[in-house]
């Protein structure tokens, strides 16, 4: 089975499997050589899925899951399969973690002060004023999902309209219709 990103094709499979089989048995070397092996693979996935200053994290993850759990491997399929389904689901996990780190908050309307929408929600996550927790997690709740979504993945976790398109499988005018609408919204709120 030929992989993206997996450097020695001219390794049979019966090689890997003789290699997963000697890691399964806790055989150190194997398992070394074997993480070293895959290492393309896992960089290819995760670098596909996150941001950049994510795919290391994602990696490190993958590394450890399969530590844990390389002898739940059955030998019935494909192993650089069964590990880029893992590597993949480590990046997309590693996105949900990173959507729900919403614990700063930046202040949305200061009546000596009032400011755009966009220059708010942009502010460096340092600059979160924690008071304004409870007035950011309102105005996000008064989205749909799909809009939320799209808010906190570009301006919270600043993925641009190309990404959140590839991360959520939509085209980027979709991504730039959600995020439309979730503005109108937020401006209309804010407004009041």
């Amino acid at each position: 089975m030929n992989f993206p990103g997996w450097k020695n094709s001219e390794q049979s499979e019966d090689d890997l499997d003789q290699l997963v089989e000697r890691a399964q048995a806790n055989d150190r070397q194997a398992i070394e050589e074997l993480l070293g092996r895959i290492s393309p693979l896992l960089y290819k996935v995760a670098r596909s899925v996150v941001r950049s200053d994510s795919v290391e994290d994602v990696v490190q993850d993958v590394r450890v899951y399969l530590l844990e759990r390389i002898g739940q491997y059955e030998p019935t399929g494909h192993f650089l399969g069964w590990v880029a389904v893992i590597a993949r689901h480590a990046a997309i996990d590693s996105i949900r973690r990173d959507r729900t780190r919403l614990s700063r908050h930046i202040p949305l309307k200061d009546d000596e002060n009032p400011t755009a929408f966009e220059e708010v929600i942009a502010a460096p996550q340092a600059d979160f004023d924690p008071d304004a927790r409870l007035a950011l997690q309102d105005i996000l709740m008064r989205l749909s999902p799909r809009e939320r979504e799209m808010v906190i993945m570009h301006y919270l976790s600043g993925y641009s309209y190309r990404e959140i398109a590839q991360i959520k499988n939509l085209s980027v005018k979709t991504v730039g219709n959600l995020l439309g609408r979730a503005r109108y919204k937020i401006r209309d709120y804010l407004s009041r």
